[in-house]
């Protein structure tokens, strides 16, 4: 499956099969936002070497190291609350241009520690090599893959520099649920497993979470862009003496600050879904649902003992591919089907009839078996037998 595979599989579990936009064009669209503000973060790396190897005036690049992609900033609330605790724990999420956040961060020195991945954390670990003595000190970055990046993380935030750490960074689209370090939360009606690092840290070291969402208005092709942070109410530690019952309940207490977490972000998710990067990986977060059998008070072969016909429950089921290739996605789990071996033109048989006969099974070979498949497709709710 391609992203966009993904990004349309994971927008129908959000909103549904719904009529009110086109689920097929939202995916488009996040994947050429996905893609632009790629671009716009490579571009401005780019132009910082450019200018490091050009520019001999180092106040003119004392300028371009002091100059943000986002505007609006919430910079004296973040020095208020790093001032009254010692720190502070910026919530970020995968939302609008959120990779220029840590090069403003240190464009207006704020020093801060933030685990990143992939390509992001050598563009950062070049730069700080390059850059201006006071913007690259701002910069301190650790590969989110290393052993201990959380105890590396806990010692830099004690030091006092700002924890920059991204809450939906649970898991990419290959990834395992294994890890046991997740609680589960309610987003979009559905429940998901996610990480709470950020939870742990402010647990820790007793700091506030500052829960912040990069936004962006209008586009840079025609001039109206408009770029701002936009932030929640800080989610406070809790101090000693505070609820001691609640500090006993230590998941429950994650449990509660992810939640809060995630409501700030379904939000604007709700407003700008295609600006949400992330939704990429929906689907890979989603808590197992319990097995629940759906079948009738009847008898399934005597359902389809007459001349009965199944169509595929749209309201549940995507089709995705061609001929023997097609699968299908239950949009409301993320789990996918492929036909089975000894009929593998099954499923676009009866994704592209109106109504599919069953009786078109009992002559062929594996009968047993196709009615069988049959059937747990039916226990699954993905087809209805009219």
């Amino acid at each position: 499956m391609t992203e966009k595979d993904f990004y349309y599989l994971n927008y129908l579990m959000l909103f549904g099969n719904t009529d009110g936009f086109s689920v097929s064009n939202l995916a488009k669209r996040a994947l050429k936002m996905k893609e632009a503000q790629q671009k716009s973060f490579d571009d401005r790396v780019k132009h910082y070497f450019a200018k490091l190897n050009t520019e001999t005036d180092s106040q003119e690049l004392q300028r371009l190291f002091q100059q943000k992609h986002i505007e609006v900033w919430p910079s004296n609330l973040i020095c208020q609350l790093h001032e009254k605790y010692g720190s502070v724990l910026l919530g970020l999420f995968h939302f609008g241009p959120h990779r220029h956040i840590f090069l403003d961060l240190a464009a207006q020195r704020l020093p801060t520690i933030a685990p990143i991945a992939g390509k992001a954390y050598w563009d950062f670990y070049n730069l700080r090599h390059s850059a201006p003595a006071d913007f690259a000190d701002s910069i301190q970055l650790l590969e989110v893959e290393k052993r201990k990046v959380g105890s590396s993380v806990f010692r830099e935030i004690k030091k006092g520099r700002i924890g920059a750490i991204y809450v939906d960074g649970n898991m990419g689209p290959s990834s395992s649920k294994d890890d046991e370090s997740h609680v589960e939360v309610e987003f979009f009606g559905k429940r998901i497993n996610v990480k709470y690092g950020i939870s742990r840290l402010q647990k820790l070291l007793k700091l506030p979470i500052l829960p912040i969402l990069s936004c962006e208005v209008g586009s840079e092709l025609n001039g109206t862009s408009n770029k701002h942070i936009k932030f929640a109410e800080p989610i406070l530690p809790m101090m000693e003496g505070e609820d001691k019952q609640e500090k006993i309940k230590d998941i429950y207490s994650h449990q509660k600050t992810m939640q809060t977490l995630y409501n700030f972000l379904s939000e604007e998710v709700k407003k700008t879904p295609e600006h949400w990067e992330f939704a990429l990986c929906f689907h890979r977060w989603l808590a197992k649902e319990t097995e629940t059998d759906l079948l009738k008070s009847e008898n399934f072969k005597d359902v389809i003992s007459g001349k009965k016909r199944i169509e595929l429950n749209k309201n549940k089921v995507v089709a995705i591919g061609t001929l023997e290739n097609m699968v299908w996605i239950d949009f409301t789990n993320g789990e996918g089907y492929k036909p089975p071996k000894c009929n593998p033109l099954l499923f676009h048989k009866i994704s592209k009839a109106n109504k599919y006969a069953l009786s078109n099974i009992y002559d062929a070979t594996n009968t047993e078996v196709l009615q069988s498949f049959i059937e747990q497709l039916w226990k699954k709710n993905l087809i209805t037998i009219v």
